[in-house]
Order: structure tokens, then sequence, then C-alpha cells
């Protein structure tokens, strides 16, 4: 578990990323979304469908995709 870490509610997702209106990329496993946190910070939040022995091998891709993505200015 990552240490320092602010983890967010479902709900507080969801009204960063308007009601999970604001897709910015998918695949058969994954919807990408962008969001604004209250404040200003933009997020990007991905939703993903893997079985549970196969989270280890998606893992630091989604995490890479996620620090793409949110590199991309709108």
């Amino acid at each position: 578990m990552l240490k320092d870490v602010r983890r967010y509610s479902r709900q507080e997702l969801e009204v960063a990323c308007e009601d999970f209106s604001n897709i910015i990329g998918s695949s058969p496993d994954s919807v990408v979304y962008k969001g604004t946190m209250k404040g200003g910070p933009e997020i990007v939040v991905i939703s993903l469908c893997i079985r549970e022995e196969h989270w280890t091998g998606y893992l630091e891709l989604y995490f890479q995709r996620g620090g793409r993505l949110g590199k991309v200015k709108s």
C-alpha cells in the first residue's frame, strides 16, 4: 500500500469527472476519465475490468498510461 497518498471516495471522483462523462480514452478492459478536483488539480481516473490474477501484470502499464494522459493539455 502506498503511504501518504490521499484516497478519494467514488462520489468525489464522480463529481470531479462530471458523472464519469468526460471519457478521454478506452480499451477493451478499461475506461479513462479526465476530471478536475475541487480546488483545481486535474486528475485521470482509470476504471479497470481486470481479473484479480491479472492485476499485477496490468498495474505498471496503467500507472504509465495515467501519467502520460496527465501530461496531455486540453
